[in-house]
């Protein structure tokens, strides 16, 4: 039977802000339908109190923002999850996503991430800079997007059928880039990233 109680719950819940939502959770702490599923779009002075220990709470979430945290270092409970920012000096590495199936994944910066293959849903991927993976590491994966910039050790694409838009720049070693008629960018200034990303250049 449909409850309208929790329908009007989850309804507000929906509009509070991030600190609002954790108190509502309290009044209605046996109400277990209410459920934080963004820990991502929230303030930044409460992305970087998140840890493992606070994370173990939070086995519905579908967003995560975990780029620079050190505290932050295994989401594999979370199975709901969808994108997860795991930028520079986050301690997530390759142990700690072993289990989750990403859309969409942000490990610029990160070098303890190197392999992916096992994320069949992933779509969208980032890994620029000092990040870990290498072509090894995304061989089984059919990207829509890639954004590789200053990336070195990615270089061969040609197995992602889906592709739509490769961002590089003049490290990458992308022999192959002629190969195929997908859309890419050529980049000098990572800063430009997320405008480019929205972007479709053929060469």
């Amino acid at each position: 039977m449909v409850n309208i109680h929790d329908i009007l719950n989850n309804i507000v819940f929906k509009y509070l802000s991030f600190y609002d939502k954790h108190v509502f959770k309290k009044i209605n702490k046996y109400n277990d339908n209410i459920k934080i599923v963004n820990l991502f779009d929230i303030g930044h002075i409460y992305l970087m109190k998140l840890d493992d220990s606070i994370l173990t709470h939070y086995s519905h979430v579908v967003k995560l923002g975990a780029s620079h945290n050190c505290k932050i270092s295994n989401v594999n409970h979370m199975k709901k999850i969808k994108h997860l920012n795991a930028r520079g000096t986050c301690s997530i590495n390759v142990n700690g996503i072993k289990n989750i199936n990403l859309e969409v994944l942000d490990a610029s910066y990160n070098p303890k991430i190197t392999d992916v293959n096992h994320m069949v849903d992933l779509r969208d991927l980032t890994a620029c800079r000092s990040c870990g993976i290498c072509d090894r590491g995304i061989k089984n994966v059919n990207l829509e997007i890639l954004l590789s910039c200053h990336n070195s050790k990615i270089s061969n694409v040609n197995h992602m059928t889906n592709l739509k838009l490769w961002c590089i720049d003049e490290l990458c070693n992308a022999d192959d880039v002629h190969s195929r008629s997908y859309n890419y960018v050529k980049l000098n200034d990572p800063n430009d990233l997320k405008v480019n990303k929205k972007q479709k250049t053929d060469r």
